[in-house]
């Protein structure tokens, strides 16, 4: 008699939420196409303001929240993670004002729109195709030499899932 209250029930609350129109579909996750913009230029060979500046632009996709993703940056040298970080809390003024942890790698001083792209306060929030975020790899967290590799992870910042990565060789 109680299996067939169950069923019975279970069959009503099923009729019912198809019924209402409720919309019982996974969301697509977010999936973006971006590339690393220009050469990543070594500490040692652009000594001042245009070294080790990663900047990735939009390439396809539906856009992207910059207060939704999370970045994730590995430095690769001889196969091997010598360095990480991950960031959120976007948009910023300054990287120092995002959530960081890891090997501190990332320049938080004020480098401004003109590195910072769409993760700058003064944007819209939203990357498309076009557009770009970007961060300076900091010389006093690891100097980047011809070689190294900078991984660039792009994710949800709720679920942790991939949205887009990128790999440079430096």
């Amino acid at each position: 008699m109680i299996g067939i209250l169950l069923i019975v029930s279970l069959t009503v609350f099923l009729a019912f939420t198809f019924a209402s129109g409720v919309d019982v579909r996974l969301n697509d996750p977010d999936m973006a196409v971006l590339r690393i913009k220009d050469d990543i230029i070594p500490h040692r060979t652009g000594l001042g303001k245009s070294s080790q500046i990663v900047k990735l632009e939009m390439l396809n996709g539906k856009g992207l929240r910059v207060s939704d993703i999370q970045i994730s940056v590995k430095i690769v040298r001889n196969g091997e993670v010598v360095a990480s970080e991950v960031c959120s809390g976007f948009p910023v003024e300054r990287f120092r004002d995002a959530r960081c942890s890891g090997d501190d790698i990332i320049d938080k001083s004020n480098l401004g729109k003109r590195v910072l792209g769409e993760l700058h306060l003064s944007g819209d929030g939203l990357l498309v195709p076009g557009e770009w975020i970007g961060f300076r790899i900091k010389s006093s967290g690891i100097v980047l030499e011809e070689g190294d590799v900078v991984v660039v992870s792009i994710l949800n910042a709720e679920s942790g899932l991939p949205v887009a990565e990128v790999t440079r060789r430096v």
